[in-house]
């Protein structure tokens, strides 16, 4: 359709936007006022739903109360051999004053050969008149026949109304025998239809319940066990009237009608019981206007029970919503606030369009950094589809696990790690799983796997999660895993670390800073007879004997408290008593901020050493005795041509203590040493120089000393190499003795060396 320039201008203007505004208001109010209504309709349903349960649970609670009364009755009587008249009435007599519950009533089993001495015994209790009777199915006593058992009633509660019913063999009457069977048979309670009783016709809304009691407490397994084990039954009489209608009288909720159904009967037969109020009340479920129903259903004795509650037109007025008859104003404020926001919304339009246009860049630049940072992690991030296919790889992934670029995308774990050289394939069966146990649970998976490499093997630990559904469809899982090869470097290193302190042939023991032993190795148990958890816990004190001085406990603890390692020795008593002692090296354990943490000392047993010691002293002590007497010099040098040892024979022979001998030349001004033949004797040539340098002996060399006074004193010197294990001499030992000869005789040189 055309309109003219003008027609079409102002069409185009405001009154285009009034029109559509106007049609605009109209369907928003039709749609609030759709949503009022809807909105009002869920209240009245959630009110009625909140009434109806309330009341449904009241006359459902007091019909459950009542069969866990009869439970607990019928467990009374399971749990012991007999009760008594005074103990059933004490028992059952309160639960009868609740509204609704008629009577309860003890029904014992008799054998037809105990007939006649269970009427003497109870004549006893009711008086001469008591016999077991019978009555047909209209209450009209019958004589009583001979039967194979009885079941007459032997308690009744409350006695006065009920004192015609003692007697009365139940089990022969049509409508009740069959409910006593069932009863034994199942081992369930079993109730009748609502009818009259047997021993008053007037009751005619009653309903009985009745419970098996059996031998032994428990319920037999079988049918036949449970006919043989039954010593009685135990039945509880409900008035449904009372019961119904005190339930519903007890809520204060109005305009509700309460149906009570058995729904195992017929449909015309059902209703049990109904409370309608008002004039309105039918007779049974109203179906002419659809009204909210609410429905509970109750297995009372083998029977299908069901409560349902029903408003009326009465209540649904009084509780609906009366802000529906404002809808129109509703919908004109909504049509002012919509022309606010259209007004709003056109005027922000431009800068909206900007904003996603600045917000789309600014998300793809967020992409583009997430591809980044993802591409460039350390970690190596991989995802999966349900078939384990490779979906995505970052480029940790390929570098890490040693693969060619492009050559995972699209394969699947399997195609990728099948026949990769060194790789276990229980590591492809470990990755399975964990991607299986993550798309069947959701449940992240923690996964820890070595894999071989061309620069030797390399251990990663991370999770596998479940991620959201990719665009193709289906669960998508997440691998992240960060490289722990240094950790398991250092972790294997740890353990080595531990054995060596666990096997250390010293003793080690580690203490917190307050002296409390926190470790020990084993052999700290061997050396001092202690089991380890004798001492965790202890000081070392434990080990004190009391000959340690204090002032070295007090040096030590000094030390080691400003930082510092102590070294020492202890004489410390075993556990059997035995002292011994030991050189320790005790040192703080600092945290990585410097603080000390523990102290650690490692000790050994010196003791053998000590003895070794002693025993070398005395040996050497016996020696120098014997050295001191002898009347020969002897002489120690060493390969330097340092005096070592020389014994007073020597110094007396030398004229010379042994200090004044460094380098093996007298500090004697004017001596000389001479030759036989009265020529000075060179240093490189004196025997033990020579027996050193040539690891070979020297015999009878003679020696001339001269001295300031030109005094002649004439030596004989036999010089020996002391040699170690590589036949390299490092001293000599020489004998010196006076030598007494004429002046200008022949030199003489005896050298024996190894060929």
């Amino acid at each position: 359709m055309a309109f003219p320039p003008p027609l079409s201008r102002l069409w185009s203007g405001r009154w285009a936007i009034l029109v559509g505004v106007g049609l605009t208001a109209l369907l928003i109010t039709g749609w609030v006022s759709k949503s009022l209504s809807q909105a009002a309709r869920e209240r009245l349903e959630q009110r009625f739903h909140q009434a109806a349960t309330t009341r449904a649970d009241l006359v459902s609670r007091r019909i459950v109360d009542q069969l866990d009364n009869l439970t607990t009755l019928q467990r009374l009587f399971s749990s012991v051999d007999t009760v008594t008249w005074p103990a059933f009435e004490k028992f059952a007599g309160p639960m009868v004053g609740d509204q609704g519950m008629r009577g309860y009533g003890w029904l014992p089993m008799v054998e037809a050969a105990d007939r006649a001495a269970f009427e003497r015994r109870t004549r006893q209790l009711w008086g001469d008149h008591f016999a077991i009777s019978e009555r047909d199915a209209g209450g009209a006593p019958v004589p009583t026949q001979d039967r194979p058992r009885y079941f007459p009633v032997l308690y009744a509660v409350p006695l006065a109304p009920n004192e015609t019913a003692l007697g009365l063999n139940l089990h022969a009457a049509a409508n009740r025998g069959p409910l006593i069977d069932q009863a034994i048979d199942t081992g369930l309670q079993v109730s009748s239809d609502v009818g009259p009783l047997l021993i008053d016709h007037r009751q005619t809304d009653t309903v009985v319940i009745v419970d098996a009691v059996y031998r032994g407490g428990g319920v037999p397994p079988t049918r036949d066990q449970r006919r043989a084990a039954v010593r009685g039954v135990v039945l509880a009489v409900l008035s449904m009237a009372q019961l119904f209608d005190a339930a519903n009288a007890s809520d204060h909720e109005t305009g509700l009608n309460v149906y009570l159904l058995d729904e195992t009967r017929a449909v015309d037969k059902q209703l049990i019981r109904a409370w309608t109020p008002g004039p309105q009340a039918t007779a049974g479920l109203s179906a002419a206007t659809p009204m909210p129903r609410h429905r509970v259903d109750i297995d009372v004795g083998r029977r299908q029970w069901s409560v349902q509650v029903e408003a009326t037109p009465a209540w649904m007025e009084a509780n609906g919503s009366p802000t529906l008859a404002y809808v129109p104003v509703y919908g004109a404020l909504v049509t002012l606030l919509l022309l606010i926001y259209l007004h709003a919304l056109l005027t922000r339009r431009a800068m909206a369009d900007a904003l996603v246009r600045e917000r789309t860049a600014d998300l793809s630049k967020r992409q583009q950094s997430y591809e980044t940072l993802v591409e460039n992690l350390p970690a190596i991030i991989s995802r999966y589809d349900e078939g384990f296919h490779h979906l995505f790889t970052n480029r940790a992934f390929e570098q890490s696990l040693g693969l060619p670029t492009g050559s995972v995308v699209g394969k699947t774990v399997r195609e990728v790690f099948g026949t990769y050289p060194g790789l276990d394939p229980a590591l492809i069966v470990q990755w399975e799983a964990a991607l299986s146990a993550v798309h069947a649970t959701g449940r992240s998976q923690h996964v820890e796997f070595g894999f071989p490499t061309a620069q030797g093997p390399r251990f990663f630990d991370g999770v596998v999660v479940a991620e959201a559904a990719a665009q193709s469809g289906g669960e998508t899982a997440l691998g992240i895993f960060h490289e722990i090869t240094q950790r398991h470097t250092a972790e294997a290193w740890a353990r080595k670390l531990s054995l060596v302190v666990e096997q250390n042939p010293a003793t080690i023991v580690i203490t917190d800073t307050e002296g409390r032993i926190e470790y020990v190795n084993d052999k700290f148990v061997e050396s001092t007879g202690y089991a380890k958890d004798e001492v965790i816990g202890q000081k070392p004190s434990i080990l004190k004997s009391g000959k340690t001085s204090a002032a070295t406990y007090a040096e030590l603890w000094a030390t080691i408290k400003a930082g510092n390692s102590w070294h020492g020795e202890f004489e410390n008593r075993r556990r059997d008593g035995s002292l011994y002692q030991e050189r320790a090296l005790i040192a703080p354990i600092q945290d990585r901020h410097g603080m000390t943490s523990n102290y650690v000392a490692i000790k050994e047993d010196i003791s053998e050493r000590r003895r070794m010691i002693d025993r070398l002293r005395e040996s050497e002590s016996r020696f120098r005795g014997v050295v001191s007497a002898m009347a020969e010099g002897l002489m120690l040098w060493s390969a330097e041509g340092t005096l070592l040892f020389s014994n007073p024979a020597a110094e007396e022979i030398f004229a010379s203590s042994q200090t004044e001998f460094p380098g093996g030349v007298s500090s004697e001004p004017g001596s000389d040493r001479l030759r036989e033949d009265g020529t000075p004797f060179a240093s490189e040539d004196w025997p033990w120089v020579i027996a050193i340098r040539e690891a070979c002996e020297v015999r009878e060399m003679v020696m001339g000393l001269r001295s300031r006074d030109g005094a002649l004193r004439w030596i004989l010197i036999n010089a020996s190499p002391l040699c170690t294990g590589n036949d390299a001499a490092e001293r000599c030992g020489c004998h010196v003795y006076r030598h007494h000869r004429a002046q200008g005789g022949a030199a003489t040189r005896g050298v024996s060396c190894p060929p």
